[in-house]
């Protein structure tokens, strides 16, 4: 994970983990990461539930729901990653009353996607559950990058898309999430701009969506500004290599015949003020040829005569 989709990413998820929420909530957003990232061990004498992740905000932010919702004390452990990285997994470990927090948060790891994720009804039991998955599995691209993407995955393929058909059914939200294989996981994802923006405000990262819109609209209207000089560097390009063409067909047809004896005073005129403005667009020389005749002159009638111009300069040469 690079250093700007990580900074984001943890820009997201500690602000999610600072809201003020209610019980419901929080218990929604706690079943989503035990889903996601809990590991459950069980035997006849023994359970045990642990969940980790390498943000102490999401740490702190699930010990004090285990200690003032669920009302059990885990134990609270950081550990050094290997080969002298400096991060550090938090793990919260619960050894006792390991199935009435099960029971709490209606999670029965045996238990088909479809009938666990039925409990999730309302509009915010489903954003405090995505919330829950995305603090534990999900990432989101910075604006600025070269492309717009937010994921959430899983070893899953079955809860994932269990997922996609419960955001489906909800009408108020519109987010097409895709589902891909990758790397032995399986990732729900949004492609789009405006969609990820929306996602930020549903799962309650307000202040994440302000920096996200502020910046991409920057970098858009940055985008944009490129796009329009490429198109006017283009035109420039296209207007010299045009006036270049004709140039040469004039230089030709003065040095065998003489621009003096065009028939058409006009074509004269034309022929004399691209050799004086041989960079000069066509409306710059429609122009010059109105103030010269006192009335309106088109480009399109100057492109019908260097048009005849180029055609009498291949006709001379022997061209077909």
């Amino acid at each position: 994970m690079n250093e700007q989709l990580q900074s984001f990413t943890a820009f997201v998820k500690e602000e999610l983990t600072t809201k003020p929420y209610d019980k419901d909530r929080k218990l929604a957003m706690f079943a989503g990461f035990v889903k996601a990232n809990g590991r459950y061990i069980f035997s006849k004498q023994y359970e045990k539930l642990t969940l980790s992740t390498r943000y102490a905000k999401i740490a702190q932010f699930l010990y004090q729901i285990s200690k003032s919702v669920l009302k059990v004390n885990p134990k609270f452990e950081y550990r050094q990653s290997p080969r002298f990285s400096q991060r550090q997994t938090y793990w919260i470990i619960f050894e006792q009353q390991v199935s009435d927090i099960l029971k709490t948060i209606h999670l029965d790891f045996d238990s088909s996607p479809e009938v666990y994720l039925k409990q999730f009804r309302s509009v915010d039991a489903i954003a405090g559950y995505l919330s829950g998955l995305f603090l534990a599995n999900g990432s989101v691209n910075h604006p600025s990058s070269s492309s717009y993407h937010l994921e959430m995955s899983s070893d899953d393929e079955d809860f994932l898309s269990e997922i996609q058909r419960l955001l489906k059914q909800v009408k108020s939200l519109r987010f097409a999430f895709k589902l891909i294989a990758r790397k032995g996981k399986y990732v729900l994802y949004l492609k789009k701009s405006d969609q990820i923006a929306d996602f930020l405000i549903f799962m309650g990262a307000t202040e994440a969506t302000l920096e996200y819109e502020n910046v991409r609209v920057a970098r858009d209207f940055s985008n944009s500004e490129n796009r329009l000089q490429i198109c006017e560097n283009a035109n420039m390009a296209k207007t010299i290599a045009a006036a270049k063409k004709q140039k040469q067909a004039i230089q030709f047809i003065h040095k065998v015949i003489g621009l003096d004896h065009l028939d058409n005073p006009k074509l004269q005129t034309l022929c004399r003020l691209r050799l004086k403005h041989d960079s000069s667009s066509l409306e710059e020389l429609a122009e010059m040829m109105s103030s010269t005749y006192q009335k309106p002159i088109s480009k399109s009638q100057l492109n019908h005569l260097f048009r005849g111009l180029i055609a009498m300069a291949k006709k001379l040469k022997g061209s077909p």
